[in-house]
């Protein structure tokens, strides 16, 4: 995806995104090698759904979570890794590509999951007016209804090892995510592969 992250880096600077401000939360596991894997994860998560990736990772390739975009934290150094792969899921693929740009890294694979670059879109994405209803109305019972309508049959496995977020830390995110994507737009970057899923 080099080549791409080239394009990209064209069309960010043209638009003249290079201040635009990045924040989100990071966990970094199994620092070693030379080699990353970068999880931009969907709103509303933390690493502890996904702590089982961890002992599947080579002993080469680390894994770095990235989430609770609301969160104004330092981006970590990646500066030791040579390669990159990015998987962004659900609301991460609208900000993965302003983070890549950040970090600067070589991406030689990237693979969107369930989400659209618009992330929050009457026709591409989540319909405006249904995020601004989910903001106004967020609280814990209908914080539990997101987690069993994104899981379906996997909400008891899920819930297990729910993402450990107060209910004032989910409208933070919703609010600046929207509020966010409404000041940038990617008008020209592609990922390597794509999977929707039939429920999705």
């Amino acid at each position: 995806l080099y080549p791409n992250f080239v394009k990209m880096q064209k069309i960010l600077d043209k638009h003249n995104y290079e201040n635009a401000a990045i924040r989100m939360k990071t966990q970094l596991f199994n620092k070693a090698g030379s080699d990353i894997v970068i999880f931009f994860e969907g709103y509303g998560q933390d690493p502890n759904p996904f702590s089982e990736l961890v002992p599947l990772m080579s002993e080469n390739t680390s894994l770095l979570c990235c989430y609770d975009y609301a969160v104004d934290e330092a981006l970590p150094d990646l500066s030791s890794f040579e390669n990159a792969r990015v998987i962004a899921w659900s609301m991460g693929l609208a900000l993965a590509p302003f983070y890549i740009k950040k970090l600067r890294l070589r991406v030689t694979k990237s693979i969107a999951v369930n989400g659209t670059l618009e992330g929050i879109d009457e026709n591409l994405g989540v319909d405006p007016v249904l995020w601004d209803e989910t903001l106004a109305k967020l609280d814990a019972h209908s914080a539990m209804g997101f987690y069993l309508a994104m899981c379906g049959s996997s909400f008891k496995k899920y819930i297990k090892k729910r993402p450990n977020r107060s209910i004032e830390s989910l409208k933070a995110e919703l609010a600046w995510i929207r509020d966010y994507l409404k000041s940038v737009t990617v008008t020209d970057y592609s990922f390597d592969e794509a999977f929707v899923s039939k429920r999705d």
